[in-house]
Protein backbone atom coordinates (compact mmCIF):
# COMPACT_ATOMS: atom_id res chain seq x y z
CA UNK A 1 0.00 0.00 0.00
CA UNK A 2 1.39 3.37 -0.99
CA UNK A 3 1.18 6.32 1.38
CA UNK A 4 -0.09 9.83 0.62
CA UNK A 5 1.71 12.12 -1.81
CA UNK A 6 3.35 15.41 -0.77
CA UNK A 7 -0.02 17.20 -0.95
CA UNK A 8 -1.78 14.67 1.27
CA UNK A 9 -3.69 12.99 -1.60
CA UNK A 10 -4.19 9.24 -1.32
CA UNK A 11 -1.89 7.74 -3.93
CA UNK A 12 -4.29 4.82 -4.31
CA UNK A 13 -6.80 7.32 -5.76
CA UNK A 14 -4.38 8.66 -8.40
CA UNK A 15 -5.08 7.19 -11.83
CA UNK A 16 -1.40 6.97 -12.75
CA UNK A 17 -0.72 4.74 -9.72
CA UNK A 18 -3.79 2.47 -9.89
CA UNK A 19 -1.76 -0.50 -11.15
CA UNK A 20 1.31 0.07 -8.96
CA UNK A 21 1.70 -2.40 -6.11
CA UNK A 22 5.46 -2.12 -5.50
CA UNK A 23 8.74 -1.05 -7.13
CA UNK A 24 8.68 -4.08 -9.44
CA UNK A 25 5.87 -2.35 -11.35
CA UNK A 26 8.33 0.31 -12.56
CA UNK A 27 10.65 -0.30 -15.49
CA UNK A 28 13.21 2.31 -14.48
CA UNK A 29 13.87 4.72 -11.63
CA UNK A 30 15.30 8.02 -12.83
CA UNK A 31 16.95 9.58 -9.76
CA UNK A 32 18.03 13.24 -9.64
CA UNK A 33 19.98 14.05 -6.47
CA UNK A 34 22.15 16.87 -5.18
CA UNK A 35 22.50 15.67 -1.61
CA UNK A 36 21.31 13.22 0.99
CA UNK A 37 21.57 9.51 0.35
CA UNK A 38 21.02 9.97 -3.38
CA UNK A 39 20.58 6.72 -5.31
CA UNK A 40 21.54 4.58 -2.30
CA UNK A 41 18.07 4.90 -0.79
CA UNK A 42 16.44 3.71 -4.01
CA UNK A 43 18.96 0.88 -4.33
CA UNK A 44 17.99 -0.31 -0.84
CA UNK A 45 14.25 0.12 -1.35
CA UNK A 46 13.73 -0.81 -5.00
CA UNK A 47 16.77 -2.20 -6.82
CA UNK A 48 17.88 -4.81 -4.31
CA UNK A 49 14.51 -6.24 -3.23
CA UNK A 50 12.61 -5.85 -6.53
CA UNK A 51 15.32 -5.69 -9.22
CA UNK A 52 14.08 -2.32 -10.49
CA UNK A 53 16.70 -0.66 -12.68
CA UNK A 54 17.98 2.81 -11.83
CA UNK A 55 19.94 5.64 -13.45
CA UNK A 56 21.02 8.81 -11.67
CA UNK A 57 21.86 12.44 -12.33
CA UNK A 58 24.08 13.49 -9.45
CA UNK A 59 25.94 16.55 -8.29
CA UNK A 60 29.65 16.06 -8.84
CA UNK A 61 30.45 15.55 -5.14
CA UNK A 62 28.00 12.62 -4.90
CA UNK A 63 29.52 10.63 -7.76
CA UNK A 64 32.40 8.95 -5.84
CA UNK A 65 29.94 7.38 -3.40
CA UNK A 66 27.79 6.10 -6.29
CA UNK A 67 30.59 4.54 -8.37
CA UNK A 68 30.65 1.20 -6.47
CA UNK A 69 26.93 0.77 -7.21
CA UNK A 70 27.56 1.52 -10.89
CA UNK A 71 30.41 -1.01 -10.95
CA UNK A 72 28.16 -3.67 -9.41
CA UNK A 73 25.35 -2.91 -11.94
CA UNK A 74 22.96 -1.78 -9.21
CA UNK A 75 23.05 1.63 -10.88
CA UNK A 76 22.92 1.46 -14.69
CA UNK A 77 24.17 4.96 -15.43
CA UNK A 78 25.45 8.14 -13.84
CA UNK A 79 25.33 11.62 -15.29
CA UNK A 80 27.92 13.51 -13.28
CA UNK A 81 27.38 17.17 -12.44
CA UNK A 82 27.57 20.09 -14.84
CA UNK A 83 30.24 18.46 -16.97
CA UNK A 84 28.07 15.37 -17.40
CA UNK A 85 25.13 17.54 -18.41
CA UNK A 86 27.26 19.36 -20.98
CA UNK A 87 28.61 16.09 -22.38
CA UNK A 88 25.08 14.67 -22.65
CA UNK A 89 23.83 17.78 -24.45
CA UNK A 90 26.76 17.58 -26.85
CA UNK A 91 26.14 13.87 -27.43
CA UNK A 92 22.50 14.59 -28.29
CA UNK A 93 23.48 17.57 -30.47
CA UNK A 94 21.14 19.79 -28.46
CA UNK A 95 23.14 22.55 -26.74
CA UNK A 96 21.50 23.82 -23.58
CA UNK A 97 22.26 25.28 -20.17
CA UNK A 98 24.85 22.62 -19.35
CA UNK A 99 27.08 23.51 -22.29
CA UNK A 100 26.42 27.22 -21.83
CA UNK A 101 27.51 27.03 -18.18
CA UNK A 102 30.82 25.29 -18.81
CA UNK A 103 32.59 28.57 -19.66
CA UNK A 104 31.66 30.06 -16.30
CA UNK A 105 32.71 26.91 -14.46
CA UNK A 106 36.05 26.82 -16.30
CA UNK A 107 36.66 30.49 -15.49
CA UNK A 108 35.81 29.86 -11.83
CA UNK A 109 38.27 26.98 -11.65
CA UNK A 110 41.01 29.01 -13.34
CA UNK A 111 40.37 31.92 -10.95
CA UNK A 112 40.64 29.62 -7.95
CA UNK A 113 43.94 28.16 -9.24
CA UNK A 114 45.24 31.71 -9.78
CA UNK A 115 44.35 32.67 -6.20
CA UNK A 116 46.05 29.57 -4.78
CA UNK A 117 49.19 30.27 -6.81
CA UNK A 118 49.22 33.95 -5.75
CA UNK A 119 48.82 32.98 -2.09
CA UNK A 120 51.72 30.54 -2.36
CA UNK A 121 53.95 33.14 -4.05
CA UNK A 122 53.08 35.67 -1.33
CA UNK A 123 53.89 33.10 1.34
CA UNK A 124 57.26 32.23 -0.25
CA UNK A 125 58.18 35.90 -0.70
CA UNK A 126 57.30 36.56 2.94
CA UNK A 127 59.40 33.60 4.08
CA UNK A 128 62.40 34.71 2.01
CA UNK A 129 62.19 38.23 3.47
CA UNK A 130 62.09 36.82 7.00
CA UNK A 131 65.22 34.78 6.28
CA UNK A 132 67.11 37.91 5.14
CA UNK A 133 66.44 39.69 8.45
CA UNK A 134 68.29 37.06 10.47
CA UNK A 135 65.24 35.67 12.26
Amino acid sequence: MLGPDSRGNKTSDLEVLKTVKNAKDFTLIFNISSGGVGPLGWIRQATTPFGTKQVAILSQVMVPSAIPYFQSNQLLGILSGLQGAAEYEQLLGVPGRGLASMGAQTFGHLWLITLVLAANVAYLVGKSQEGGKGK
